[in-house]
């Protein structure tokens, strides 16, 4: 049997079916914003005055703001190297830098793990992330993908011999994180 519809039901679907299209562009279009906002803070931030941390062993650099203080927690187990960056007068880190002696795929396997697991992450993202053009994984939560501006992630790019580079950020702003980030690079 066919139902027929009415004017009225016939115009309530195109009204309903135009405000949705329309809602979905709007999140289209502030989301735009925001990543192109997001950029140009990264590409803007006057770096010269910021501290600098260098490792010749594992030959890598990057920069951390004045505002920050670098703390060693050294090696243990198969962390070879542990690093991390505190706001000054809080013991929390919120970004962290190891080198492991582990292959990268079994670090993405073991943050997949975890990640799903737990309660806490209600969505996971897993992409692709290229740090001074050696690609990675970014494997982490966000309560919105594609809005990470309070997001646990982790950062794994293959070094050398087996080992690997775990970079650790946690409830931060993002923009700030991803600025200390675009001032690291390999050295020779």
């Amino acid at each position: 049997m066919i139902k027929h519809f009415n004017k009225n039901q016939i115009k309530f679907l195109f009204v309903s079916a135009g405000i949705i299209w329309a809602l979905g562009l709007f999140a289209l279009c502030i989301q735009s914003n925001l990543k192109a906002r997001h950029l140009s803070m990264v590409s803007t931030v006057d770096t010269t005055d910021w501290k600098s941390y260098q490792n010749d062993e594992y030959r890598f650099e990057f920069k951390y703001p004045e505002s920050l203080e670098f703390v060693n927690y050294g090696s243990i187990e198969d962390r070879l190297l542990g690093i991390s960056l505190n706001l000054k007068g809080h013991e929390t880190p919120f970004m962290n830098f190891e080198v492991l002696n582990k292959t990268s795929a079994s670090i993405i396997v073991d943050a997949e793990r975890r990640l799903t697991d737990s309660k806490i992450f209600n969505k996971v993202v897993h992409k692709s992330y290229s740090l001074d053009g050696i690609n990675g994984k970014i494997i982490g939560n966000s309560n919105q993908i594609g809005f990470e501006e309070k997001v646990y992630r982790e950062i794994i790019i293959s070094l050398s011999n087996e080992k690997s580079l775990l970079i650790t950020s946690v409830d931060f702003e993002q923009s700030f994180i991803d600025q200390i980030l675009s001032t690291f690079k390999f050295t020779q």
